[in-house]
């Protein structure tokens, strides 16, 4: 009987956690002069070497708890191709946290040939509930497709 008590404070003690998560920091994407904070985006296997080689020179690993993926990318779409144009990082200097720039190959933006999937700009509302979500579909860095769900299983209508 006791260990049901200890499962149920728990459970409770979960639930209560997950409603005061931090909230995520997503990534920069540029569309059609739109910005959208973006989830989902993978690093090429290059880039995320070149980061944990910065890391490495570090005795502390320094992140934010709402920058769940380890960086901050600034994405851009040109002629329907995905470009990276700005990389950084959670770095300490001198005491102070700071982000720290990782140097890409090409000063205009690196176009993400690696990337196959999607970005997600997701908007909240009251209580933090999802009301809108914009998906962002690539294949080998290229724009194929765009969808927009305003109808969630929740909501009758938006």
């Amino acid at each position: 009987m006791k260990s049901n008590h200890v499962v149920i404070v728990l459970a409770l003690f979960g639930l209560v956690s997950l409603s005061h998560a931090t909230t995520q920091i997503g990534d920069i994407f540029v569309a059609a002069d739109e910005t959208h904070s973006v989830y989902m985006f993978e690093l090429s296997a290059e880039l995320k070497q070149k980061i944990e080689e910065k890391r490495s020179t570090q005795k502390t690993r320094v992140s934010s708890s709402a920058n769940w993926d380890g960086f901050y990318a600034n994405l851009e779409l040109r002629d329907d191709q995905l470009y990276l144009t700005h990389l950084s990082i959670d770095w300490r200097e001198d005491e102070e946290f700071v982000k720290l720039p990782i140097e890409l190959s090409n000063e205009s933006g690196v176009f993400c040939d690696w990337f196959t999937g999607e970005l997600r700009d997701v908007t909240l509302g009251k209580k933090r509930r999802i009301l809108k979500v914009v998906h962002f579909y690539f294949e080998d860095g290229v724009f194929k497709d765009k969808k927009i769900r305003r109808k969630l299983p929740w909501k009758k209508s938006i």
